[in-house]
């Protein structure tokens, strides 16, 4: 094999592992636990993440009124919304776009979640790259799921995962 080709393939392979590497570091960067982070509300209230622990599952949402796949998961997240709520689920949507512009996009607008505006620090911090971004917390703050982009098998996943994280009781209460 002549000495060039070899070079080659020894720099396709060093690119290989330091991108299967770098996936590596980014995957291990995103599990865990939710980075704290503030924003705004809608409303223009000050938002903490830490305001929500303690109160059952967290389903934050990351979205951009300009994003057709986030308004494709709208229909699951209003259905889970609706299912879970009264036993604890938390939905929060969060995007970089100003208050103004949410006020201003009449379905999003009309949603019953909280909606969290200017919301750059949270997107930085969990490095939120593509969107729709999909994050089922536990209640203090374990990352329990995570999915971008819209797809079935991700939306099953998601009503799966939101099932374990609910009481007992609540299921017990919703299939009489």
């Amino acid at each position: 094999m002549p000495a060039l080709v070899k070079k080659l393939l020894a720099i396709v392979a060093a690119v290989l592992v330091v991108g299967i590497g770098l996936e590596f570091v980014r995957a291990a960067l995103q599990s865990g636990r939710v980075r704290p982070f503030t924003a705004t509300e809608l409303n223009g209230q000050p938002f903490s993440i830490e305001s929500a622990y303690g109160k059952g599952p967290i389903l934050l949402c990351f979205f951009a009124t300009w994003c057709s796949p986030c308004r494709m998961e709208i229909p699951e997240i209003l259905r889970l919304d609706e299912q879970y709520r009264p036993d604890g689920l938390q939905v929060i949507y969060l995007t970089q776009e100003d208050a103004a512009t949410i006020k201003a996009d009449a379905q999003i607008s009309a949603l019953p979640f909280r909606m969290l505006v200017n919301a750059t620090d949270a997107f930085e911090k969990h490095r939120v790259e593509s969107l729709p971004r999909t994050m089922l917390v536990s209640p203090t703050g374990d990352i329990q799921l995570e999915l971008s982009g819209v797809s079935e098998s991700g939306l099953r996943q998601l009503r799966e995962k939101v099932s374990e994280l609910i009481p007992t009781e609540g299921s017990a209460r919703r299939s009489d």
